[in-house]
Parts: C-alpha cells; sequence; structure tokens
C-alpha cells in the first residue's frame, strides 16, 4: 500500500531528488499553461474538443510520477521519463512544410 504522506524520498541519490522536485514543479507550471490560455496546453484545449482531457493527463503524470517514484514504484519511474519525454514533445515546433515547387524553381532543370 502507498504512504499517502511520502511525496519525497529522501534516501534516493541526489539526482533523482531534483528530478523529484523539477517534476512537481512542472507540473505546477503545466496546470498554470492549461488553465491560463497562453501556452501549448491551452492551444491544445482550445483547438480540440479532448484538449483539457489531455492537458489533466499531462498534469497528472507530473504529478504522479514522481510521487510513485518517491514510494519506490517502477511504474513511477515510467511515468516520469514518460512525463519529462512528453512535454519535451509538445514545445518541440512542427516541422517546415516541404513546398515541391521551391525546390525546383531554385533548380531547374538544364
Amino acid at each position: 500500500m502507498l504512504n499517502s504522506r511520502k511525496w519525497f524520498d529522501r534516501m534516493q541519490p541526489q539526482t533523482l531528488q531534483i528530478a523529484t522536485w523539477l517534476l512537481y514543479i512542472n507540473g505546477f507550471f503545466a496546470l498554470a499553461d492549461l488553465l491560463d490560455g497562453g501556452g501549448v496546453l491551452s492551444y491544445f484545449r482550445y483547438r480540440y474538443t479532448f484538449g483539457f482531457v489531455l492537458g489533466l493527463l499531462v498534469v497528472a503524470a507530473h504529478v504522479a510520477g514522481p510521487f510513485l517514484m518517491a514510494n519506490e514504484r517502477r511504474v513511477g519511474w515510467q511515468l516520469s521519463v514518460a512525463a519529462a519525454a512528453g512535454g519535451e514533445g509538445l514545445h518541440r515546433p512542427p516541422p517546415r512544410p516541404v513546398c515541391r515547387a521551391d525546390s525546383a524553381a531554385a533548380h531547374p532543370r538544364r
């Protein structure tokens, strides 16, 4: 059974302690991003019908991951990595479309 009072494990290595705090802080900012209306999560919230649910899942992953990691659950580590990698993927700009007309004009046939 999980101990609901153990939000932070002081017996973990220093790197994991810092990762735990950073995930909690990122979860706070993800929640502010979702509710504020100025970031990527709020864009998904207004653009798609499932956007608010997606935002709540991202916030939940940022909170549940380190909580489970502090309680020495393997799924907490996996959820923390997914939250950290998923948040990075959401902030990456989309790739530029390739325009065939521009490439043909740049390299005319002889």
